[in-house]
């Protein structure tokens, strides 16, 4: 470049430039010819420089041209008003201000009136004037505009001569322009015209033409626009092989690429055929790839919705969780007056939408539907994107309504929904999605309110969006399942067999019309399995049962779909199994546990994903255990109980597992093995993708990064769980431990007794070493009256009780409240039924009889009784001391709890190797004023016993009190001693993994408690509340603090089932800890090694010290009955 046009690029440069120019004398018939001169320079320039001041400058200097040209000099007025009206457009790219594109236009519309017919120039400045009026278009949309814009592209066209280069871009704009309109107003003659346009366009160019590419995918993306209107895959057939060939033309051009990905994906909407999907993935990628470090926001957008398409078929939840990262940073990087913006919110709300139908997260729902509000609140009334942001909006709001049966919620939903159809032209292809979505949410209406206008717009509405779907489309299938779900509640109405007939007749169709390996295949088959359930309970005809399960089994075992759907499949195919064939139930429930479990509790979700989605794995679990139990397979009744309970705990401690072996072996390996286990714990505790509702775009993406990081972490664990088991006498790590290796590894003595209760069949299964007893290979079963029912009651009853009135309050420790007497509800009668329901039949059945040195019995009871105190049941009305000796569980046993077997076996192993290590002291944390809590002093009592009695046996003692009990402190104290007494306020959270200890300046949560690592951990004493309380929405899950503590590696727990009381917790505190390091005998010199395997011996013989002080009467029973104890 020269020295002079460098000169006049220089910002500096043109502003002396332009100054100077102004200065010339008025009078100088030069001037307005060097103020033009100036004007085009610094417009030129700025081409590069992008300054908002250069171009104001251009513009000022075109206009003082203007004011000092002559009127009869029409020539160069009309020149000047050109470029002015360019320089207004420039201005307006930088701006982004409509006034700007307004002077433009009407700048350049004075212009071409100044222009004679005959001029040459007047096509060249009325293609001016409609590159100006689209812009304007583009941004304001309004319809008089576009219209204007064809009228204007016409008459240039019409103007030039027939094969010149100017008549070429005049009927290419005039295309675009059609093509514009139509997208507005859906009127298929512009789709005709504009695409005929391009196809003479493209077969009169030389492929050589450095347009010819350009030309060819813009008629690609006309034709697409048309299918998209009109569904005719004809179009989206040659829109996708001329886009191939735009692409082999110019392999690095990454618009065309992302205009392939896009018809690819139009195809696979219509058709569901995946390789069209991979195919408009691997187009898109390649796009992005080609943009380099900075793409435009638009190629983000797209490989996210195809990603987002690609998991809606296929349940791959690495596409959903990209899509969601991808589409985020297109937002993030997008200018905020972009009109693409609407739809990329719109977008990013429906892979909420899907996440949302996958986990049943509330989060992701809510925030679906604020992107989708944040796309509706961007667009314009009457602007094209409405009806289908509104519909989106929707779907995410009737998901809500599923989700908490909000009727406002529902109410809402359909509103959006009327809306959309509203807005839609009636024989749009696009109607058809809506008129589906509405009637769908008619019928949840119906469902709810029993209106029965509500069923009959419904059925309605249905109808008529199948009658608007065209054959094989891949919506099709779903419409007619809408369809046949009203026709089911037409039949639950009114009994009309004829509506249950149509019903399965248009689920059949339904069905047969959706590919093999559609992800939406599985809910079909239900839906259907569903329907002829219906019949059968109508008809009892075996025809109708038997096509049920044989429906269901086929959901069940099919490869594809969501696991939560297939898992419900799998439990009617079992339960509906035990009417005609119960055997097949042993099959149908060996499928849930080996195939659908698993993915339920994949390790790449969070946590608090996978507690979601095991809620409903708990009567599974209970009902198939009871079945195993029924044909006499203990082994497998045993295994199941294991699989299917605390799952998650179960992972958690395969990261903390002993790799001494291994470590034998391959060092290198175990290393990393290690390494990638604390990493993808650390994962599992991410905050979910909306946790925070509202939060930044930034954090976000920030979170979304993360999700990507856990799902490659868990590629790295089973890969290397791979390397590990081809190792011999490797093959089985990390694998579920079998039933006969699992029973040499239990208690050398004392009974596990599993409690399986189910509307089925209620049972005990009694494992044991002890080869005297009459076992099936260690295993007693104990079959016990139906108690399912009951259970459920004492547990709620139970609930009531302790939760909105009593000890289950802020006031924990502080004494029980008065109940109100009608409210009130027996302790004392729930024991009694435990005892003689569950626990004496079992005694009875193992002969045991009431002992001073009673045995050990570790309880691990299933559904609702886990939540009940079985370590205290008995006959307390009368005086068990002289009327009714041998009448409650603690004169036969010392009670403990276990989650699992292989909890209890883990942390028997652990203690082993812990035998001969160094004892690393009791760290003793209280906290008495919590903030938010009423005062326990009782704390600091607690924790002076304490010091007394560690100080006489002379054993390590730390102890954090008040203001030294933070947060920080305990968990920098923690991994430095083997034992730790916790004597706080303590609350179970709705989330569990948020239950927590209120220590002096915050919580620590059983959430940080996983985090950490404790190498020295053996035992715990949670002296809080509801430290062993759990969640009955998760039952077999154990989710309670004590459980926790388990799992990071404490070997025994003293915990609470529900609120203690603080007057009395430092008595049972200082018993436990005497009996616990008391000597052998009386002739020993030595105290007892701390020795955490002697806990449950401690806790049975303080809380018999408890007893004797208060009684057994009905108030002293809710002070000492929470205690429990979990582990050896």
């Amino acid at each position: 470049m020269s020295q002079t046009e460098t000169a006049f690029t220089d910002p500096q440069t043109l502003r002396g430039l332009y100054e100077f120019t102004l200065k010339l004398p008025d009078d100088d018939v030069s001037k307005p010819l060097n103020l033009k001169a100036v004007g085009m320079q610094c417009y030129t320039s700025n081409q590069q420089l992008n300054s908002l001041d250069v171009s104001e400058w251009s513009i000022q200097a075109f206009q003082l041209a203007l004011i000092l040209t002559p009127q009869h000099d029409q020539e160069l007025r009309i020149s000047i008003l050109r470029s002015l009206g360019q320089a207004f457009i420039q201005h307006y790219d930088l701006s982004r201000r409509v006034e700007d594109l307004n002077q433009a236009v009407s700048t350049l519309r004075e212009g071409v009136d100044l222009t004679p017919e005959y001029d040459p120039s007047l096509p060249d400045q009325l293609a001016y004037l409609g590159y100006a009026i689209k812009t304007r278009f583009e941004q304001t949309e309004e319809l008089r505009d576009i219209t204007e814009v064809i009228d204007l592209h016409r008459m240039a066209a019409f103007l030039t001569p027939e094969g010149s280069r100017s008549r070429f871009k005049n009927l290419f704009n005039l295309s675009y322009a059609l093509d514009s309109r139509f997208d507005r107003k859906h009127e298929l003659s512009d789709a005709d015209e504009a695409i005929e346009i391009m196809h003479d366009l493209v077969n009169n160019m030389d492929p050589e033409d450095p347009l010819y590419s350009i030309s060819l995918s813009n008629l690609a993306c006309s034709l697409k626009a048309r299918f998209d209107y009109s569904g005719d895959l004809r179009d989206v057939g040659q829109a996708i092989d001329i886009q191939r060939k735009t692409v082999e033309n110019r392999p690095n051009n990454p618009r065309f690429l992302t205009n392939l990905g896009k018809a690819h994906h139009a195809y696979f909407m219509r058709t569901g055929e995946l390789p069209h999907i991979h195919m408009s993935i691997e187009a898109h990628r390649k796009a992005l790839s080609l943009a380099g470090d900075d793409p435009l926001p638009g190629i983000l957008i797209n490989l996210g919705v195809s990603l987002g398409s690609r998991f809606f078929a296929t349940g791959n939840v690495d596409d959903l969780e990209e899509a969601i990262a991808l589409e985020q940073c297109g937002i993030k990087i997008c200018r905020d007056d972009d009109p693409n913006v609407r739809r990329f919110y719109s977008d990013l709300g429906n892979l909420f939408y899907y996440r949302s139908v996958l986990t049943q997260d509330l989060r992701d729902m809510h925030e679906g539907i604020r992107a989708h509000r944040e796309g509706v609140i961007r667009t314009p009334i009457g602007h094209r994107d409405l009806p289908g942001l509104l519909n989106n909006l929707g779907n995410s709001t009737l998901t809500l309504f599923h989700a908490t049966g909000n009727e406002s919620d529902l109410s809402e939903a359909i509103s959006f929904y009327k809306e959309a159809v509203s807005l839609t032209f009636d024989d749009s292809i696009q109607q058809m999605y809506r008129l589906s979505n509405l009637g769908g949410a008619l019928c949840s209406r119906y469902k709810l309110a029993h209106q029965q206008h509500d069923l009959d717009d419904s059925l309605s509405t249905l109808r008529k969006s199948v009658s608007l779907c065209p054959p094989n489309y891949a919506q099709l299938p779903y419409n007619l399942s809408q369809l046949a779900v009203a026709l089911a509640l037409l039949f639950e109405n009114e009994h009309q067999l004829e509506a249950i007939d149509e019903a399965i007749s248009v689920m059949e169709w339904a069905i047969d019309i959706t590919p093999e390996g559609n992800t939406g295949l599985p809910p079909l088959l239900d839906g259907l399995g569903g329907l002829f359930f219906a019949r059968y309970k109508m008809t009892q005809s075996n025809d109708d049962i038997e096509r049920a399960v044989s429906l269901y089994r086929q959901a069940t075992q099919m490869p594809v779909g969501s696991p939560l759907a297939r898992l419900i499949c799998g439990r009617l195919w079992g339960s509906l199994c035990l009417l005609v064939d119960p055997e097949q139930a042993l099959h149908a429930f060996k499928i849930i546990f080996n195939d659908i479990v698993p993915q339920l509790a994949w390790i790449g979700r969070t946590m608090e994903q996978r507690y979601l989605l095991l809620e409903t794995l708990a009567d599974v679990v209970s009902r198939a255990t009871a079945v195993a139990i029924r044909y006499k397979q203990l082994h497998m009744a045993m295994e199941w109980l294991e699989q299917g309970r605390s799952i998650v705990w179960n992972q958690v401690n395969s990261f903390h597992s002993p790799l001494d072996d291994l470590r034998k072996v391959n060092p290198a390996l175990c290393t990393e093995l290690e390494k990638i286990g604390i990493a993808l714990e650390e994962a599992s505790m991410r905050t979910n993708s909306s946790d925070l509702l509202g939060s930044s775009m930034a954090r976000n993406i920030s979170i979304q990064v993360d999700v990507l990081r856990h799902q490659g972490l868990v590629k790295q664990w089973d890969s290397l769980l791979c390397q590990v088991r081809s190792i011999s006498g490797f093959e089985d790590f990390l694998y579920p431990i079998p039933f006969p290796e699992l029973v040499l590894k239990l208690p050398p003595s004392g009974l596990v007794i599993a409690v399986n209760v189910d509307r089925f069949s209620c049972d005990a299964l009694v494992l044991t070493r002890d080869t005297s007893l009459e076992s099936q290979a260690n295993i007693v079963p104990v079959h016990l009256p139906q108690f399912y029912e009951r259970a459920v009651i004492l547990r709620e009853r139970l609930y009531k009780l302790l939760n909105p009135k009593s000890v289950r309050t802020k006031t924990a420790r502080t004494g029980r409240p008065a109940i109100n007497e009608k409210d009130r509800f027996s302790i004392k009668e729930l024991l009694r039924d435990l005892w003689y329901e569950i626990v004496k039949p079992i005694l009875d059945v193992l002969k045991l009889q009431p002992t001073s040195n009673p045995p050990r019995i570790w309880w691990c009871p299933t559904g609702p009784l886990a939540f009940l105190p079985l370590h205290a049941a008995g006959d307390y009305y009368s005086n068990v001391k002289t009327q009714n000796p041998g009448s409650n569980i603690m004169e036969y046993a010392i009670s403990s709890y276990t989650p699992t077997i292989t909890a209890l076996t883990q942390s028997l192993s652990k203690h082993h190797q812990q035998q001969h290590q160094e004892f690393k002291g009791l760290l003793a944390v209280s906290e008495p004023v919590a903030s938010g809590f009423s005062p326990i002093p009782g704390t600091a009592l607690e924790i002076k016993y304490l010091k007394q009695i560690f100080g006489s046996f002379s054993q390590t003692f730390r102890s954090l009190e008040g203001v030294k009990a933070t947060v920080k402190n305990v968990r920098d104290d923690m991994p430095l001693h083997s034992w730790i007494h916790l004597s706080c306020h303590a609350l179970q959270n709705d989330s569990p993994l948020n239950s927590a200890f209120y220590l002096h300046d915050g919580q620590l949560s059983l959430r940080d408690i996983i985090k950490q690592p404790l190498p020295h951990s053996q035992f715990a004493f949670l002296s809080a509340c509801e430290t062993g309380k759990g969640d009955k929405k998760l039952s077999e899950e154990a989710l309670h603090l004590a459980a926790g503590m388990l799992a990071v590696g404490y070997t025994s727990v003293v915990a609470t089932m529900w609120s203690i009381n603080d007057n009395y917790a430092p008595r049972v505190a200082e018993d436990f800890y005497s009996y616990i390091l008391q000597k052998e005998n009386e002739s020993s010199a030595e105290y007892n090694y701390p020795d955490c395997t002697r806990a449950a011996s401690a806790l049975h013989h303080a809380i018999g010290r408890f007893r004797l002080r208060v009684g057994d009467d009905e108030d002293s029973l809710l002070l000492w009955v929470p205690y429990i104890h979990v582990g050896i």
